[in-house]
């Protein structure tokens, strides 16, 4: 499974700061990967990380670096509304098959 971060973490962590989240807040990384993008965030700002992937290899990634994560598509997340302060789509949004889907979930789940 190859890896797209072509800006590097650091780009993830001033989108962090740009937001400005509560420590405690809850993170939900869609198209989550390996995990790492969301963990350094969690690190970083205190923040409680979750993570979706369609791919089950990459939500086993993501759990070993300490995300919560499971299996899901981005066009139907199973979380009800209101469930996260912040919902990330790093590096996903162009792959994913129904991209309008996936902000209406995004929103939802806001």
């Amino acid at each position: 499974m190859g890896l797209l971060r072509p800006a590097g973490i650091d780009i993830t962590l001033h989108a962090m700061e740009l937001a400005a989240p509560e420590n405690g807040a809850a993170l939900l990384d869609v198209g989550c990967g390996d995990g790492i993008a969301a963990a350094a965030a969690s690190a970083e700002f205190g923040l409680r990380a979750y993570g979706v992937d369609i791919r089950s290899e990459a939500v086993e990634m993501a759990r070993q670096a300490g995300v919560e994560a499971v299996v899901c598509d981005a066009a139907k997340l199973d979380f009800q509304d209101e469930s996260f302060d912040i919902v990330m789509m790093e590096c996903v949004f162009s792959a994913l098959e129904k991209p309008a889907e996936a902000v209406r979930e995004a929103h939802r789940v806001l």
